[in-house]
């Protein structure tokens, strides 16, 4: 028998009080609680048993688990779903005596926004990696077996001693050391799959880094971030922005570019210290217009950065001027690349943990 049924109650007997209705409001994309009843008003002791069930609005949920006052825990909900769980109380005859009501309203999902098309975390479900100087290298999940991400690392400018390896808990630590007095670089960047992607009728593409672990000890050494074609930052067609050590200040540069040439903007901050960790996030609006925003954080910048501390640099439209065609130069695949500088013998330290792709629409 569902709420609705009629309710047993002994002649001479005090009614059975249910305890106060109750509503949920749960947002878009978000999971409802599990419930658990208040208890009934049963001076006499009729109550012998209990059953919960599920009236529907909109949509199809169900109980998933639960008995007695709860909790109850629900599935099959979905943006835009309503539903009321209700709680019978019987007696010994089976007999309904009393219903409680909880109202679950989910809202529906919003029109628009930022969705996540990919993301690699290197600090967690990883398998720890020595990378050798080579393209298209595979990094596994922590089960040694699942592939998580296809990763590049390679030399750009000269011959390095450098290392970069995956270090579960930490990141993908990057070092980039010349041996040498002649300045060197090194490059390391993610493959990611964009072949969903409609890069002229894309509102915005955001490319989404953390990095952290920095450590510069030579004037000029560098770190240059970003979405390119190619496996370096600083070739092909590339967007992003550079950080840098002038000897005695670490400073956060503003956008990089590379069309035909390359393009640096002008200094932004500087610090005596080097900053615990940097959120960077790139946004390339219509196929072509780049603008870098960046902060001292620890967690992804979200929709467009704003606020105390978020640094711009606008790489302009001219970002992408090798294509006369609006998002031509992008394809199916395309790189989060990272790429350190170093100008002398002392060593260029810095820990990609994690980046991210979104798309706007």
């Amino acid at each position: 028998m569902g709420m609705h049924g009629s309710m047993a109650v002994a002649q001479g007997a005090a009614p059975v009080q249910p305890p106060s209705a109750t509503t949920e409001s749960v947002a878009a994309g978000g999971s409802p609680a599990g419930k658990t009843f208040g208890a009934f008003t049963d001076p006499d002791g009729a109550i012998a048993s209990y059953t919960a069930g599920i009236s529907n609005a909109v949509g199809s949920t169900s109980i998933n688990s639960g008995s007695g006052l709860g909790a109850y825990a629900v599935t099959g909900s979905a943006n835009g779903n309503s539903y009321t769980l209700y709680l019978n109380a019987k007696n010994s005859d089976g007999d309904i005596v009393s219903t409680a009501q909880h109202t679950v309203n989910i809202a529906a999902a919003v029109s628009g926004g930022w969705t996540t098309q990919s993301e690699v975390d290197f600090t967690a479900d990883v398998t720890n990696v020595v990378l050798s100087k080579s393209d298209g290298q595979t990094v596994y999940e922590a089960d040694g077996t699942t592939a998580k991400a296809t990763v590049n690392a390679n030399d750009r400018v000269g011959t390095t001693t450098s290392t970069y390896q995956v270090i579960s808990g930490t990141g993908l630590q990057a070092v980039c050391a010349s041996g040498s007095a002649t300045s060197t670089s090194r490059y390391v960047s993610v493959n990611l799959d964009t072949s969903s992607i409609d890069w002229n009728a894309a509102g915005a593409v955001a490319v989404d880094f953390i990095t952290s672990g920095f450590s510069m000890g030579n004037t000029n050494d560098a770190m240059l971030l970003g979405l390119s074609t190619d496996t370096s930052p600083v070739s092909g067609t590339n967007y992003g922005a550079r950080y840098d050590f002038d000897g005695t200040n670490h400073v956060q540069a503003a956008y990089r570019r590379q069309a035909s040439a390359g393009t640096t903007g002008a200094d932004q901050n500087s610090d005596t210290s080097a900053p615990t960790a940097i959120a960077w996030r790139v946004i390339l609006w219509g196929g072509r217009t780049a603008i870098a925003y960046w902060r001292e954080q620890s967690s992804y910048l979200e929709g467009i950065p704003s606020g105390s501390g978020v640094l711009v640099g606008e790489a302009g439209r001219d970002a992408l001027a090798q294509s006369t065609a609006e998002g031509a130069d992008f394809g199916s695949t395309v790189r989060a690349a990272l790429e350190l500088v170093t100008r002398d013998t002392s060593n260029t330290t810095v820990v990609f943990e994690k980046c991210r792709l979104q798309t706007f629409a």
